[in-house]
């Protein structure tokens, strides 16, 4: 099987490059039968040189580099790496990889099992790494998931998810550019009653820098959570 590795990016830290490259590397060993090729999305970085980008060319055969001039968000990045993916199957992390070897492994198990849509799911040793606001944020989140919409999977926003064929055509039809186009997959996934979906425990790596959420991001995020859940949505 092979499988295209769509990575987000937008202003990455510093020696980006040569980390994609070493995990280029590793992830190439993590089967006999699974292939990757890479598709690195740009999503209006200001800090990328074009050193940086033919060093990947170099090292990394068959990558596909897209640069998309302006910043749209993490959703916009994702479908349009996944617009070009040409491959059975598609797997989507940030480019800084933040989950463990094995959780990659894990999700490229559960397709070569046949799901359609694998989400990355954290457990609670999760939020022993992570900065309190975004524990908050999160912990507030899965329980408007589980106790108001009554979600089997409360983990929406894990970002590692993997695909097949069938599963690509939803992650292709969703519209929210930022963060919670992972809520928007997850809901128009939940309406497609032939898919297999399969939630895959995965695992942060030690020292993973998190970024900052500023609060007007925060807004447009619940503006865009009305709009997922809008009765009018699609009429």
């Amino acid at each position: 099987m092979t499988i295209d590795l769509v990575l987000p990016c937008y202003n990455p830290l510093r020696n980006w490059h040569k980390n994609v490259v070493e995990w280029y590397n590793l992830i190439s060993e993590i089967d006999n039968e699974a292939h990757f090729r890479l598709i690195v999305v740009n999503d209006g970085s200001d800090n990328i040189s074009k050193e940086e980008v033919e060093y990947l060319k170099q090292e990394v055969p068959g990558i596909q580099y897209i640069d998309n001039t302006q910043n749209f968000g993490k959703g916009y990045a994702i479908r349009t790496g996944a617009q070009q993916s040409k491959n059975d199957y598609l797997i989507f992390t940030d480019i800084d990889f933040p989950y463990t070897f094995e959780s990659l492994k894990s999700v490229v198990k559960a397709l070569k099992n046949g799901t359609d849509v694998a989400l990355g799911y954290r457990d609670e040793t999760y939020y022993d790494n992570v900065p309190l606001i975004r524990k908050i944020i999160s912990v507030t989140f899965r329980g408007f998931l589980r106790y108001i919409l009554r979600w089997p999977v409360t983990d929406s926003q894990c970002g590692i998810k993997g695909f097949s064929e069938k599963g690509k055509e939803v992650l292709l039809s969703t519209e929210v550019n930022r963060y919670l186009f992972d809520v928007e997959l997850i809901q128009r996934c939940k309406g497609q009653r032939s898919l297999v979906i399969t939630a895959v425990n995965v695992y942060l790596r030690e020292g993973i820098e998190f970024s900052t959420i500023k609060p007007i991001i925060l807004l447009k995020e619940i503006i865009n959570l009305l709009r997922i859940f809008s009765p009018f949505r699609g009429k």
